[in-house]
């Protein structure tokens, strides 16, 4: 079965460039992207949740609690992308990374590897 894939993300060109990423990093994957949490949600509300989300950190939440509600309703596995990591804090969640804005395709690869996504 193919990987489900999502990515949720504001601005068109970081969408697009994660996309890419994630099908050059797991290419059987079926990638879809959403510009809103809200679009995705209602999107896959009757569908499989995706084994992987990358998201951007959201503002009004503590992480552990934006990555526990993401978790259950975007996706198995998370990668927060977040504008300042040192102001996020962490989180106990084993099945989500965080990584700096701006990102590497190099950071997407390893996060995927770590959260078992990917292999090399």
């Amino acid at each position: 079965m193919q990987p489900k894939l999502i990515v949720v993300m504001d601005d068109p060109v970081v969408s697009m460039d994660l996309t890419q990423t994630l099908q050059k990093c797991v290419p059987n994957a079926i990638v879809q992207a959403f510009r809103s949490f809200d679009e995705a949600c209602e999107a896959i509300l009757n569908s499989a949740v995706a084994q992987l989300a990358i998201v951007r950190s959201p503002s009004t939440k503590s992480l552990p609690q934006a990555v526990e509600a993401m978790l259950g309703r975007l996706g198995e596995r998370l990668i927060v992308l977040s504008d300042d990591v040192a102001t996020m804090g962490t989180t106990d969640v084993s099945l989500a990374v965080v990584l700096p804005r701006p990102f590497t395709e190099e950071m997407i690869a390893d996060a995927l590897l770590s959260l078992g996504v990917a292999e090399r």
